[in-house]
């Protein structure tokens, strides 16, 4: 059973060509791919056919086709041997948000028993994570800026004030 509580899928969904050129049970597994109890923070994950159509109610041929469909629009990738499943542009809605959550999904990537898909996915990761590094810089930098103005515009505030910059700077 997943740890996570919740997966983002973005509204945007309802606008894209590829998602509104499926058919309704296409539409009804990719969501269940980005959903279901298996997702981890990777966006990469085992998925047995047995689980699948059980959780669906599909018949396995009609759950073969839509797979079959969803990997052609380009919104999963699927290793048959070791039936590991990756959601496409998982970390543009479901990207790292803190050094834990990078360190755990990183773990997760690591444990992919395909080579091609973790491979593939640590590259995403690696793109996401850099995005993610480069924000809390930039939140830092904006916050220093901001203590460095105050201490400028107030440079005889008394040591309580100081001493509440500090606190602020060091989180």
């Amino acid at each position: 059973m997943s740890a996570r509580d919740f997966s983002k899928i973005s509204p945007a969904i309802w606008r894209s060509r590829r998602f509104l050129g499926l058919e309704t049970d296409a539409k009804l597994q990719f969501i269940y791919y980005a959903t279901n109890e298996h997702v981890n923070s990777s966006g990469v994950y085992r998925l047995t056919d047995g689980y699948a159509v059980d959780d669906l109610g599909f018949q396995l041929d009609k759950y073969h086709q839509n797979r079959a469909i969803l990997i052609r629009a380009g919104m999963i990738d699927f290793d048959y041997e070791h039936s590991f499943l990756m959601v496409e542009g998982w970390f543009k809605h479901n990207p790292p948000m803190n050094g834990s959550h990078s360190a755990g999904t990183l773990r997760l990537i690591e444990k992919v028993k395909s080579e091609r898909l973790r491979e593939k996915v640590a590259s995403f990761f690696a793109e996401a994570d850099t995005l993610r590094l480069a924000r809390e810089a930039k939140k830092k930098a904006d916050r220093d800026l901001k203590i460095a103005r105050e201490r400028i515009e107030f440079p005889d505030a008394g040591s309580h004030l100081q001493r509440s910059l500090e606190r602020t700077a060091r989180r």
